[in-house]
């Protein structure tokens, strides 16, 4: 006789209007029940039934009343959803098509989802890895939770499928861009490039780098002062500002590094062909030069320019370090040329980090960990690479183009681009 009376829903909801309110941010437990995080020093439980109208990181005004002697919140207005795209897996129950959240705080979550037109769900497999997206909220008046699939990322028994997922979660493409058949030069009519093929230019980078994308000169004067020229592969000699490469170029901003693999910025045929400088290629390139004196301190005689470059010799760092560090290497040994080139590396490395140690921030030596990978993608080991002599050199290098580049972008403009750090995320 209670069912569906107006009367007695008018009183439920003058008592709701009557109880108070509070606005936070909902933290959800493995257990089922979750929390209304109010401020810093505010929250209040939320039981196991209010919660299946809400999600985690949900913010929204729930009312607050008083159960069995404890102050509760029940969820009844969604100010902003905390979820709408999510990387999860695939759930079949009894042939339906469901997705389970890859976050912490979600996993439990058994959502009911449809595949967007165009992906089929009978290509979908239990434990599947996909993107989804929440079209559907309880407290926006919806029944039940619901998503749609709009994206396969990769097999459940894929044996990397961390490195795709990863991608995934941050909306990075996985794979390079699409080349062309043909490449040509279209330097500006007006851009004189500096013939610099006879500077006994030098690469330093790991055994099986294929995209050497900086090659640097440093000679000692008299004087202890290095004249230092450090030479930046330049793509911008095959790819104008009104090519959809450009515009590719600077959506992904940056060549992606994964375990045993990368996804380069640009097209293979640039990255590690046309655009890295290979050892008697010539290549294009932009670069930087300025004198440092023996103190470590980066001369005002800056120039950047474009030029034609040549790698005078293809260098590993272990090889290089072993023969700075020993004085010989069973796997290399230089031409009198180089090693005259690579010696006043070492020694503007040493003056410019001795500078930093006395003027700057200098973070401890931390050492960078390199996946060994089996040829069907089994982890098989995983290295610990201390940075050594070799990689010092060619890192106070880039850091000294860095400066240089900032300080001519500050005379010249008062600013630039830079990049930032967003720091750890929150489920992290």
């Amino acid at each position: 006789m209670f069912q569906d009376n107006p009367l007695l829903a008018q009183l439920k909801q003058q008592i709701q209007e009557n109880l108070p309110k509070k606005e936070g941010t909902i933290k959800a437990t493995e257990k089922g029940f979750g929390f209304l995080e109010v401020d810093a020093k505010n929250s209040f439980f939320i039981p196991p039934p209010y919660m299946k109208k809400c999600m985690h990181g949900d913010k929204v005004v729930a009312i607050i009343r008083t159960e069995k002697e404890r102050e509760v919140a029940e969820p009844q207005e969604l100010v902003e959803q905390g979820v709408t795209r999510f990387i999860g897996r695939v759930k079949l129950f009894k042939g339906k098509l469901n997705v389970t959240p890859d976050h912490p705080q979600l996993k439990k979550l058994t959502l009911k989802a449809k595949t967007i037109k165009g992906l089929k769900s009978d290509e979908l497999k239990e434990g599947d890895w996909v993107v989804a997206q929440l079209i559907r909220h309880p407290l926006k008046g919806d029944n039940g939770f619901f998503v749609e699939i709009t994206e396969k990322i990769t097999d459940a028994d894929d044996k990397i499928a961390p490195w795709w997922v990863t991608l995934a979660q941050n909306d990075l493409p996985n794979t390079e861009p699409e080349g062309l058949d043909t490449w040509e030069i279209k330097d500006d009519a007006a851009l004189e490039r500096v013939d610099l093929t006879d500077m006994p230019f030098v690469t330093i980078d790991g055994e099986s780098t294929k995209d050497m994308d900086d090659a640097l000169y440093a000679k000692k004067r008299e004087d202890g002062q290095f004249e230092l020229t450090i030479a930046i592969a330049d793509p911008t000699a095959y790819i104008t500002p009104e090519d959809s490469m450009d515009k590719v170029a600077r959506e992904r901003g940056f060549t992606i590094y994964l375990p045993g693999r990368n996804i380069p910025m640009l097209p293979r045929d640039l990255a590690d062909d046309l655009c890295s400088l290979i050892e008697n290629e010539v290549r294009p390139a932009i670069c930087c030069q300025v004198t440092v004196d023996a103190e470590g301190v980066i001369a005002d005689d800056i120039k950047f320019f474009a030029a034609n470059i040549k790698s005078h010799a293809r260098l590993a760092y272990d090889h290089v370090s072993d023969w700075l560090e020993t004085g010989s290497c069973e796997k290399w040994q230089p031409t009198e040329e180089i090693a005259k080139v690579v010696t006043d590396l070492s020694e503007f490395a040493k003056a410019r980090a001795n500078w930093r140690e006395t003027h700057a921030v200098v973070f401890p030596d931390r050492p960078d960990y390199r996946f060994e990978l089996s040829e069907d993608n089994d982890v098989v080991a995983i290295h610990a690479d201390m940075r050594r002599t070799a990689n010092r050199l060619v890192e106070e290098s880039m850091i000294t183009a860095n400066i240089c580049a900032g300080r001519a972008i500050s005379k010249a403009f008062g600013y630039g681009v830079f990049n930032t750090h967003l720091g750890f995320k929150a489920t992290n």
